[in-house]
C-alpha cells in the first residue's frame, strides 16, 4: 500500500498544464455509425460540443435520442458545404450552408455545436457562437451524439482542451473494470487531479470515508458501475 500511495503524491506534484484528455476516434468509411456513447462521452448534460475534425470529403455526424435524427454532413460539394436534414435518409429535405474554411485532408480543424430550447447550431473554429454556418429547429432531445463516413477515412478529436471537466456517472457505486491503480486521496478533487495527471484515466471512483481513489483507464473499461456503498464514480467529459 505504500508504493501505491507514494505514486500518487509523485503524480499530483507534477505540472500538466499542457496534458491534453482528448478522445480519438476513426470512422473508416463503412457508413457504419459509432456511437460515442461506447468511449464515454455522455452529451446529456451539456449544450456544448466542440471537436475536431481531418477529413477530406463528407464527414457525418448526428444528435438524437437512439433514433438516426438530426443529421449532417460536414464538407459536401467539394469540403465547402454543410448538409442538415432532421433524419438521416429523408434526403430530399436537406438543407445546405456555406462554410467556407471547410474541412481538410491533411490537418485537423475546429467546428463546434451548441443545442437547447428546440434549436442546434453549428459553427466553424473553437469558440462555439462565433462563425455561425446555422442555427435550425430540431425536432427531438439531444441524448447521443454518432460519427461516421461515407468512402473516406474521417478523424474525429473530442474533448481538448477540457481536461479537467468530470461529471458524476454513479452516486452509488464504482467501476467494475478497467482499474489501473488504487491509492489514497484526501478529496474527490484530489482524487480528479490524480486521474488527470495520469495519461491513461479518464475516470475515477472515490471512497470519501475510508479516503480511496481508484483510477481506471477508459480503453480497458465497459464504464459499468457495480454498487457499493459510500463510492462515487465520475467519468471525463468531453462537451459543455
Amino acid at each position: 500500500m505504500t508504493s501505491k500511495v507514494i505514486v500518487c503524491l509523485l503524480l499530483v506534484s507534477l505540472t500538466l498544464h499542457n496534458t491534453k484528455a482528448s478522445l480519438r476516434i476513426t470512422s473508416p468509411g463503412d457508413w457504419v455509425f459509432i456511437n460515442t456513447s461506447l468511449y464515454g462521452v455522455d452529451i446529456r448534460s451539456c449544450t456544448t460540443m466542440p471537436l475536431q475534425i481531418k477529413a477530406c470529403d463528407q464527414v457525418h455526424v448526428w444528435f438524437g435520442d437512439g433514433t438516426p435524427t438530426n443529421s449532417y454532413e460536414i464538407g459536401t460539394w467539394e469540403r465547402g458545404e454543410t448538409g442538415f436534414r432532421q433524419c438521416s435518409e429523408c434526403y430530399g429535405t436537406q438543407k445546405f450552408y456555406s462554410n467556407p474554411r471547410g474541412i481538410h485532408c491533411d490537418e485537423f480543424r475546429w467546428f463546434w455545436f451548441r443545442w437547447g430550447e428546440g434549436r442546434l447550431e453549428f459553427g466553424e473554429g473553437r469558440i462555439a457562437g462565433l462563425q455561425l454556418v446555422f442555427d435550425e429547429p430540431i425536432n427531438r432531445p439531444i441524448e447521443e451524439f454518432r460519427v461516421s463516413s461515407y468512402y473516406y477515412t474521417v478523424e474525429y478529436i473530442l474533448g481538448e482542451g477540457y481536461e479537467s471537466h468530470y461529471g458524476v456517472a454513479s452516486l452509488s457505486g464504482r467501476y467494475s473494470d478497467g482499474l489501473l491503480y488504487e491509492c489514497k486521496a484526501w478529496s474527490g478533487v484530489h482524487c480528479a487531479t490524480q486521474c488527470q495527471a495520469h495519461g491513461n484515466c479518464h475516470m475515477y471512483s472515490y471512497q470519501k470515508h475510508q479516503a480511496i481513489c481508484a483510477l481506471y483507464n477508459r480503453d480497458m473499461s465497459s464504464f459499468t458501475v457495480t454498487s457499493e456503498n459510500g463510492w462515487v464514480s465520475y467519468q471525463l467529459r468531453y462537451c459543455d
